[in-house]
């Protein structure tokens, strides 16, 4: 009794706080779409495994998230794991999938304190491209992104850009591009997508439990490249979308998504919402609420929220279609 009680003010909480722009709130939309954030909920519980794992580990069964995935999808490859050096924040994995034809990059969740670091440097800085087909693409004015973010990403930018230039130029030209990320790697996703579009792959760019990385005009920007009233649309009308979209989904009691506590940031994209406290998740209880935002909560109103909901806060953050918990050391959400 006591579990739902707080279970129910979580979602009392954040309500307070969610607007739609749009009014949408429906279950009326494509199965296909269901499947396809079920799935990268998969590869992300994988994502946090990646400093445990080798690359033929993720075919051994030496951990069951990687068996279950792999199980149903045999024809897969993993190519390339980046990990920060040093005590960077960061990391995870380049995956081919060869049945479906897609080049899946997949970045970590906050898992170290050097993440949670990054998570709460609220700092913005300038938006520049990293990649050098993503300058001579960019033209946007007075456009911000948060700072621990961007250069989170910048430390990979030589090693994941080129490598998929690489691949989309070489043996998987007609590869489908696909970026995903849950918590600090839903943040990362967010601008490494827009860099594949700038880089002519229209990619889909899907984020679980992100925070917010952009300001107004960014996240304007992001709608504008991405066409994300039509692709709203698309979904409205029960149509699958495969890519050149920018979706994110987040749990009813997940803060995550509200951060940082500021007006400033924004999201962008197109966003499916959990209603339900505890796993399993079936599509019956992921609302489409299209273009979806929300009203800003105070560094205070954060700060009293997480020491009283502490633990299923924690629950909350790290449910998304499956359990991100299996390689993540529970103690860094205590920084909080």
């Amino acid at each position: 009794m006591l579990l739902l009680t707080f279970a129910i003010s979580i979602f009392t909480f954040l309500s307070a706080f969610a607007y739609a722009d749009d009014g949408i709130n429906t279950l009326d939309y494509s199965t296909a779409i269901y499947d396809k954030l079920v799935e990268l909920g998969d590869l992300n519980q994988v994502a946090y495994c990646i400093q445990e794992l080798d690359r033929d580990a993720f075919k051994t069964g030496e951990f069951s998230c990687a068996i279950d995935y792999c199980s149903q999808h045999q024809n897969i490859d993993v190519l390339k794991i980046f990990v920060a050096p040093g005590n960077e924040s960061g990391s995870g994995y380049i995956l081919v999938d060869n049945t479906d034809k897609r080049i899946l990059v997949v970045f970590r969740g906050s898992q170290t304190i050097f993440d949670w670091i990054a998570d709460l440097t609220f700092i913005a800085t300038p938006y520049t491209p990293l990649t050098t087909d993503g300058q001579s693409n960019y033209t946007c004015t007075d456009c911000y992104c948060h700072h621990g973010f961007y250069e989170t990403l910048k430390q990979f930018s030589d090693e994941v850009f080129p490598f998929v230039k690489e691949l989309k130029e070489g043996n998987y030209s007609d590869y489908q591009v696909v970026t995903t990320g849950h918590s600090l790697g839903g943040a990362l996703t967010t601008l490494a997508g827009i860099e594949f579009l700038l880089m002519g792959y229209d990619p889909l760019v899907i984020s679980l439990a992100g925070p917010k990385a952009a300001n107004d005009k960014l996240a304007e920007y992001i709608n504008n490249i991405f066409d994300t009233d039509s692709v709203i649309s698309d979904i409205v009308a029960g149509k699958d979308v495969i890519s050149g979209a920018y979706l994110r989904a987040v749990h009813s009691g997940d803060v995550v998504p509200l951060l940082p506590p500021t007006s400033y940031f924004w999201h962008a994209g197109a966003e499916f919402f959990i209603d339900k406290f505890a796993l399993p998740f079936p599509k019956s209880v992921v609302y489409f609420r299209g273009d979806y935002d929300y009203e800003t909560i105070t560094q205070s109103e954060l700060t009293s929220y997480i020491k009283v909901h502490n633990v299923l806060f924690i629950y909350d953050h790290i449910s998304y279609f499956v359990s991100m918990a299996k390689c993540i050391v529970a103690d860094v959400f205590t920084l909080f």
